[in-house]
């Protein structure tokens, strides 16, 4: 069986802004939802996911379900770098990913 070299990746990104009905408070925080799939678009359960923040160097970690998605949630909003890895396969990386609320 031939080893796809990349890791394809299908990102929905979803800058979120949460207001309480009743206390009308503001949440400057993102969900990042993802598919990784392989070339074919096969998914990849298992992946490791890292996200992490240009400026201040926070990770936030996901692991790809049977349905090779994942999600990130309550991520503050900047600039970040998304790797995903899965043994056999090239990681796949992607920079200057812009998350922002509202």
């Amino acid at each position: 069986m031939r080893i796809r070299r990349f890791i394809a990746i299908t990102m929905a990104l979803l800058a979120t802004w949460l207001g309480a009905a009743t206390a009308r408070a503001q949440v400057t925080t993102a969900t990042v939802y993802g598919l990784v799939t392989d070339n074919t678009e096969a998914v990849l359960p298992g992946a490791d996911v890292v996200l992490t923040n240009e400026a201040t160097g926070a990770v936030l970690t996901a692991v790809s379900n049977d349905r090779g998605e994942f999600t990130l949630t309550f991520v503050p909003v900047g600039r970040y770098t998304l790797k995903v890895a899965l043994s056999g396969f090239g990681d796949y990386e992607q920079k200057g990913l812009v998350l922002a609320a509202g």
